[in-house]
């Protein structure tokens, strides 16, 4: 779990919101997949957008039902 979550302190507000709203229970944190970092060791911002919107289609989230 996210540690800020607990002290209020998430920095997206929705999640925050959601987690004060509904508590620890309602919500589940895995990971799902990973990025190798590219040759200067950094993560590519335009290969993690293309995998968001994979795992968004796979689970069939629309934007609204994912942070």
């Amino acid at each position: 779990m996210p540690s800020t979550l607990p002290v209020n302190g998430h920095v997206l507000k929705a999640v925050q919101r959601d987690w004060n709203a509904d508590g620890a229970a309602a919500f589940r944190f895995e990971v799902l997949d990973e990025l190798a970092p590219d040759s200067s060791g950094e993560t590519n911002r335009a290969n993690l957008e293309e995998l968001l919107a994979l795992w968004r289609e796979r689970l069939a989230l629309s934007d609204d039902q994912s942070y």
